[in-house]
């Protein structure tokens, strides 16, 4: 879970940091962003990032609360506190860049397939392929000594 600190900055700093912060994004180039990512961020602040933006998408294709929850292994709470933000105007401005032409959703939905399967089996034919291949005994070396 990512932590806060106690102490706030003011206003005036907070929107100067925030403003080099995008201008850091805005400057760099295309291969540069995985780069950027995973020096600013932890595992868990990337995913969660992930995830919202996941929840986002799916709500702007229709998608149901249960089925958003289910599909990005997110509480129902948690889509409808993205969707009651949504509703309020909050995701405006990330809509707006949506719909422009650059942004590729196909990519965004396998590379978040690939994050969300991290350390499960692979699915389908052969996913239990590795059970059956198994040695019926097992080799243990004999440390015993004699």
């Amino acid at each position: 879970m990512t932590r806060i600190s106690k102490e706030h900055l003011d206003r005036k700093t907070e929107r100067q940091l925030f403003t080099q912060f995008v201008s850091i994004f805005i400057s760099a180039q295309e291969g540069q962003y995985d780069d950027l990512f995973s020096a600013l961020f932890t595992e868990a602040e990337k995913i969660m990032f992930i995830k919202r933006v996941g929840i986002l998408l799916l709500i702007s294709e229709g998608y149901s609360t249960y089925a958003i929850a289910r599909t990005l292994r997110v509480s129902d709470s948690t889509v409808r506190n993205v969707l009651k933000q949504c509703k309020a105007g909050k995701f405006d401005p990330f809509f707006s860049v949506l719909r422009k032409k650059t942004f590729n959703a196909e990519q965004f939905w396998k590379t978040l397939e690939i994050l969300l399967q991290c350390g499960l089996p692979p699915r389908g034919r052969g996913r239990w392929k590795w059970l059956y291949e198994m040695p019926d005994e097992p080799k243990l070396k004999n440390t015993r000594k004699q």
